[in-house]
Protein backbone atom coordinates (compact mmCIF):
# COMPACT_ATOMS: atom_id res chain seq x y z
CA UNK A 1 0.00 0.00 0.00
CA UNK A 2 1.35 3.45 -0.89
CA UNK A 3 1.94 6.32 1.81
CA UNK A 4 -1.39 7.78 0.31
CA UNK A 5 -3.65 5.49 0.22
CA UNK A 6 -2.21 4.59 4.03
CA UNK A 7 -2.80 7.84 4.72
CA UNK A 8 -6.51 8.17 3.48
CA UNK A 9 -7.19 4.75 5.01
CA UNK A 10 -6.24 5.37 8.47
CA UNK A 11 -9.02 7.91 9.10
CA UNK A 12 -11.28 5.51 8.00
CA UNK A 13 -10.07 2.67 10.18
CA UNK A 14 -10.10 5.02 12.97
CA UNK A 15 -13.19 6.44 12.50
CA UNK A 16 -15.19 2.40 12.36
CA UNK A 17 -13.15 1.32 15.30
CA UNK A 18 -14.76 4.24 17.32
CA UNK A 19 -18.07 3.13 15.76
CA UNK A 20 -17.26 -0.13 16.87
CA UNK A 21 -16.45 0.69 20.91
CA UNK A 22 -19.73 3.23 21.41
CA UNK A 23 -21.57 0.13 20.54
CA UNK A 24 -19.82 -2.28 23.36
CA UNK A 25 -21.24 -1.63 26.76
CA UNK A 26 -19.86 -2.14 29.82
CA UNK A 27 -18.12 -5.96 30.73
CA UNK A 28 -21.09 -7.88 32.12
CA UNK A 29 -20.52 -8.91 35.86
CA UNK A 30 -20.47 -12.17 36.27
CA UNK A 31 -20.85 -14.43 40.00
CA UNK A 32 -21.77 -17.14 41.53
CA UNK A 33 -23.90 -18.45 44.53
CA UNK A 34 -22.93 -18.61 48.09
CA UNK A 35 -21.74 -21.45 49.96
CA UNK A 36 -25.78 -22.95 50.46
CA UNK A 37 -26.25 -22.66 46.41
CA UNK A 38 -22.56 -22.77 44.82
CA UNK A 39 -24.29 -24.14 41.45
CA UNK A 40 -26.15 -21.10 40.88
CA UNK A 41 -24.65 -18.49 38.19
CA UNK A 42 -25.61 -14.61 37.78
CA UNK A 43 -25.11 -11.78 35.23
CA UNK A 44 -25.17 -8.27 35.84
CA UNK A 45 -25.62 -6.33 32.57
CA UNK A 46 -26.11 -2.22 33.15
CA UNK A 47 -25.73 0.96 31.38
CA UNK A 48 -26.43 4.51 32.62
CA UNK A 49 -29.40 6.45 31.55
CA UNK A 50 -28.89 9.58 32.69
CA UNK A 51 -26.02 11.42 35.33
CA UNK A 52 -27.82 9.75 37.74
CA UNK A 53 -30.10 6.30 37.14
CA UNK A 54 -28.92 3.48 36.29
CA UNK A 55 -30.63 0.19 34.91
CA UNK A 56 -29.20 -2.93 36.13
CA UNK A 57 -30.68 -6.50 34.49
CA UNK A 58 -29.94 -9.44 36.05
CA UNK A 59 -29.63 -12.88 35.56
CA UNK A 60 -29.64 -15.92 37.20
CA UNK A 61 -29.46 -19.57 36.41
CA UNK A 62 -28.98 -23.34 37.97
CA UNK A 63 -31.72 -21.83 40.51
CA UNK A 64 -32.90 -24.08 42.54
CA UNK A 65 -36.77 -23.99 43.66
CA UNK A 66 -36.73 -21.30 46.80
CA UNK A 67 -38.81 -23.49 48.61
CA UNK A 68 -35.88 -26.33 48.12
CA UNK A 69 -34.14 -23.23 50.20
CA UNK A 70 -36.26 -22.81 52.93
CA UNK A 71 -39.37 -24.81 53.11
CA UNK A 72 -41.69 -21.74 53.40
CA UNK A 73 -40.08 -19.48 50.46
CA UNK A 74 -42.15 -19.10 47.70
CA UNK A 75 -40.45 -16.05 45.46
CA UNK A 76 -36.98 -14.68 45.00
CA UNK A 77 -35.96 -11.40 45.92
CA UNK A 78 -33.19 -8.77 44.78
CA UNK A 79 -32.46 -6.53 47.01
CA UNK A 80 -30.16 -3.60 46.04
CA UNK A 81 -27.71 -2.50 49.39
CA UNK A 82 -25.45 0.93 48.51
CA UNK A 83 -22.63 1.26 51.33
CA UNK A 84 -23.72 2.62 54.56
CA UNK A 85 -27.09 2.64 53.93
CA UNK A 86 -30.07 0.11 54.34
CA UNK A 87 -30.88 -2.45 51.98
CA UNK A 88 -33.47 -1.35 49.25
CA UNK A 89 -35.69 -4.08 47.32
CA UNK A 90 -35.14 -4.30 43.33
CA UNK A 91 -38.31 -6.54 42.66
CA UNK A 92 -38.86 -10.22 43.12
CA UNK A 93 -37.21 -11.82 40.28
CA UNK A 94 -39.05 -13.60 37.49
CA UNK A 95 -38.34 -17.11 37.64
CA UNK A 96 -38.80 -19.88 35.46
CA UNK A 97 -39.04 -23.50 38.05
CA UNK A 98 -38.90 -25.16 34.41
CA UNK A 99 -35.58 -23.41 33.02
CA UNK A 100 -34.37 -22.85 36.39
CA UNK A 101 -33.42 -19.42 35.38
CA UNK A 102 -34.67 -16.09 36.94
CA UNK A 103 -34.16 -12.22 35.56
CA UNK A 104 -34.92 -8.94 36.94
CA UNK A 105 -34.49 -5.42 35.52
CA UNK A 106 -34.49 -2.19 37.72
CA UNK A 107 -32.75 1.22 38.02
CA UNK A 108 -31.15 2.61 40.75
CA UNK A 109 -28.98 6.33 41.55
CA UNK A 110 -26.38 4.61 43.15
CA UNK A 111 -23.10 3.02 41.37
CA UNK A 112 -21.47 1.12 44.53
CA UNK A 113 -23.85 -1.33 45.94
CA UNK A 114 -23.71 -5.25 46.77
CA UNK A 115 -26.53 -6.99 44.53
CA UNK A 116 -27.58 -9.79 47.08
CA UNK A 117 -30.21 -12.65 45.75
CA UNK A 118 -32.74 -13.67 48.89
CA UNK A 119 -35.28 -16.87 48.97
CA UNK A 120 -38.57 -15.49 50.51
CA UNK A 121 -41.67 -16.73 52.33
CA UNK A 122 -43.94 -13.74 50.04
CA UNK A 123 -42.82 -10.57 47.77
CA UNK A 124 -43.85 -7.88 50.54
CA UNK A 125 -41.29 -8.69 52.94
CA UNK A 126 -39.15 -5.39 54.48
CA UNK A 127 -36.01 -6.43 54.22
CA UNK A 128 -33.98 -9.05 53.44
CA UNK A 129 -34.00 -12.90 55.15
CA UNK A 130 -30.75 -15.15 56.19
CA UNK A 131 -31.74 -17.52 52.89
CA UNK A 132 -28.85 -15.76 50.82
CA UNK A 133 -28.42 -17.25 47.03
CA UNK A 134 -26.08 -15.09 45.74
CA UNK A 135 -24.36 -11.61 46.41
CA UNK A 136 -21.85 -9.80 44.43
CA UNK A 137 -20.25 -6.02 45.17
CA UNK A 138 -20.53 -4.02 42.43
CA UNK A 139 -19.13 -0.60 41.20
CA UNK A 140 -20.94 0.86 37.75
CA UNK A 141 -19.21 3.73 36.74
Amino acid sequence: MSFKATRLALPLLFTLGLFTAAGCGPKPIEFGGSARTAGVDGKIEWKKLSADTRLVKTSFKFLPPPNRIHEAATVYVLWFIPENAPATKAGTLVYDPNSRKGHLEATTAVSRFEVLLTAERVNTVGGPSEHVIARKKVVLE
